[in-house]
């Protein structure tokens, strides 16, 4: 099998195991050839240190001194020159030394004194060289100048330190050989020469390559029988089994999760068996869960359909049609279900031309119980409310029943009331639920009365009603406990303070507005966390009955610019003028015209005024009403300025308005199709 036939872990293996063989093979193969250098170097430098000694314990360093003196003092053939009993002495020395080199096989020795600083310049006692090496004998005197940086060195330390050196050198002028270098004292201590003792080493440097070559040789036959034994086992006893792990995993997955009883003929014994059974068995679980997997997902696509025929079901139960027909009130109201279908409720029925019941529930729990749950409670509301009950009685009949059929437990906190549409009062109780909001003057603020015990709690519970008057253009806002509770991701409520917020940033808004502007301030709250609770809003606005118009009516529309302020004016002045409207009055209506249109033109955006002029004969009464498409402004919701302050204490603005106020009857502001709706009211003979 080639290395490209193997499988890729094998060949990673392999790889490693090669490395690693390598890496290993290279520490025993240094540290061996460590080992056989230090041992021959140090068999050496013990040889040519006793060589050494032994010559430095036979010179005389007081013949020594003789010869270093008369050399300095005869510059032409020393040893010519010597008396005949330093001459025999010389001679006897040097055949000794001689005798040092030739039964001690070296290459040469030296007795010589080397000149400082630098140490270069050498002059030679005795230079005794091997007969058969290339060295010539150098007589006594003989002068050189010699640079070698080691040899200087090591001369330096000699002369001036006295340590004895060991030097190996491996390439110079003599070739490979170890020296030993010693100082040659006087007996004053002085250093006046250096004994060398020189061996030749190229035996030990050719011994050290053999060496090498050896280790090399075979731990590389070594390493390659060590490789093919260890791939052979290795393949035979782990790869196939991890071959055959992989080839089967990936089996089942082709074969749509059917497992092989392959992976049980994996018996090695060892954690490769283990692995080979747990795959096994992950398959086998593995085609259960699938079966498993196939039939609960059938199984939720089925209750996913139901849910969505309930979703549908109940958005069916909820009425929708907000009667745009009547002008004595406006209404609106949505429900959003955090899961598919909900707990909370609403409802409205106009139980005839003059009474409105409009109702609001949430059902503890969610899902589809809490959903049935709903629709017996609404059901039971609507057919009491049909029957002409009271609210306290609509509750507490609706409770008795609820009741006795409640085993799973569930309750529900509600508030219902009956609109008079002719008086704007407004009977209702509240069992447990949130305290709705009620707009009056242009702002909202809560219905707060004592709360009744919830329904489906307890029988016999008797609900106390209460009642409250709304004027013309009042607003109340029913809602959920979604509403307030709706959170971010850190847990922060909605809460009432933000509702109140977005309510009384569309005061006087129409109640689809207000519930829309309400949702909007909660999606930017909670931004993309996903809905909690049911959230469930309701608002009714009580306009009051309509009174005939006893007189004239008149329109007029034009663009928006502040050069048609005059003709508006004008327009406004000649009606006035034909009903002959009082100096005074006619002043306080036109300088509130200015001061409106004004406003309009630079604060609205709009493109187009209309202003309608409303005189009633019956009351004496103008209402001028005017008309923008601008954005949403109403200039009522600021404060009323001090008047007495300074100009520059109490700033600018809002004065126009204040005029407005004070000089006419009633002033109202509303949003209505996306325009702003501002009227003025005046009597003609005040």
């Amino acid at each position: 099998m080639t290395y490209r036939k193997l499988p890729i872990i094998t060949r990673k293996i392999v790889l490693v195991s090669l490395i690693t063989g390598l890496i290993l093979c290279s520490v025993v193969f240094f540290a061996g050839y460590w080992s056989f250098s230090k041992h021959f170097e140090n068999q050496y430098d013990k040889d040519v240190r006793s060589v050494a000694a032994v010559v430095r314990d036979f010179l005389q360093s007081d013949s020594i001194s003789a010869y270093i003196a008369h050399i300095d003092s005869v510059k032409d053939s020393p040893k010519k020159s010597l008396d005949s009993a330093l001459l025999a002495q010389y001679e006897r020395n040097r055949r000794t030394l001689q005798y040092f080199v030739d039964n001690f096989n070296l290459n040469l020795l030296y007795v010589s004194v080397v000149k400082g600083p630098e140490y270069k310049d050498i002059t030679y006692i005795y230079n005794p060289v091997s007969k058969n090496g290339k060295w010539k004998e150098f007589p006594l005197g003989y002068r050189e100048t010699y640079v070698e940086p080691d040899y200087n060195k090591s001369a330096k330390k000699i002369f001036e330190e006295g340590e004895p050196i060991v030097r190996h050198t491996l390439k110079s002028r003599s070739g490979s050989h170890i020296t030993s270098m010693l100082p040659l004292k006087n007996a004053d201590g002085k250093v006046i020469a250096v004994i060398g003792i020189q061996k030749d080493i190229q035996e030990y440097v050719s011994a050290r390559h053999r060496f090498a070559n050896f280790v090399v040789v075979v731990e590389t036959i070594f390493a390659l029988l060590a490789l093919l034994i260890f791939s052979s086992f290795f393949n035979r006893k782990f790869i196939n089994p991890i071959l055959l792990v992989t080839e089967e995993a990936a089996k089942f997955t082709k074969n749509g999760g059917k497992p092989s009883d392959k992976l049980l003929s994996v018996n090695n014994r060892d954690e490769l068996q283990t692995l080979a059974h747990s795959v096994h068995q992950m398959e086998s679980d593995v085609h259960k869960y699938i079966n498993k997997l196939t039939t609960v997902t059938a199984e939720k696509e089925r209750i996913e359909t139901e849910l969505g025929v309930a979703t549908r079901i109940q958005d069916a139960m909820l009425p929708k049609k907000f009667f745009p027909e009547r002008t004595d009130f406006e209404l609106f109201a949505s429900m959003s279900a955090a899961k598919e279908v909900g707990g909370d409720l609403y409802d409205y029925i106009l139980l005839d031309d003059q009474h409105l019941l409009f109702v609001v529930g949430d059902v503890s729990g969610k899902g589809i119980p809490a959903a049935l749950f709903m629709v017996v409670v609404k059901t039971l509301f609507h057919s009491y409310a049909e029957q002409g009950l009271s609210p306290s009685e609509i509750f507490e009949t609706t409770n008795k029943i609820i009741v006795k059929g409640n085993t799973l437990g569930y309750f529900i906190t509600s508030w219902l009331g009956i609109l008079d549409l002719a008086t704007g009062e407004i009977r209702f109780v509240n069992a447990g639920h949130c305290h709705p909001a009620v707009c009056r003057n242009g702002k909202y603020e809560f219905l707060k009365t004592k709360a009744n015990f919830v329904l489906g709690g307890m029988d016999s519970i008797a609900y106390q009603e209460h009642s409250i008057k709304l004027e013309p253009g009042d607003q109340l806002f029913l809602y959920t406990d979604g509403v307030t509770e709706a959170n971010q991701n850190g847990g922060e409520l909605f809460g009432e303070a933000r509702l109140f917020e977005a309510l009384n940033s569309c005061c006087g808004a129409v109640p689809e507005e207000t519930c829309k502007n309400v949702r909007k301030h909660i999606d930017e709250f909670v931004q993309n966390v996903a809905q909690f609770d049911d959230i469930t809003m309701l608002a009714v606005k009580f306009n009051g009955k309509q009174q005939k118009n006893l007189g004239e009516h008149h329109e007029k529309t034009m663009e928006a610019k502040p050069e048609n302020q005059a003709a508006f004016s004008s327009f406004v002045e000649d009606i006035l003028n034909k009903y002959q409207c009082p100096a005074k009055t006619k002043t306080q209506i036109l300088v509130a015209l200015d001061e409106i249109y004004s406003n309009i033109t630079k604060f609205s955006g709009a493109n187009q005024v209309t202003m309608d002029l409303a005189i009633r004969e019956d009351t004496f009464t103008a209402t001028l009403t005017f008309i923008d498409n601008g954005t949403p402004y109403d200039p009522l919701q600021n404060d009323d300025p001090d008047i007495n302050l300074s100009i520059d204490e109490r700033g600018i603005g809002g004065l126009g308005i204040y005029i407005v106020k004070k000089t006419m009857d009633k002033v109202s502001y509303n949003r209505k199709n996306n325009c702003n709706v501002f009227s003025i009211e005046k009597k003609l003979n005040g």
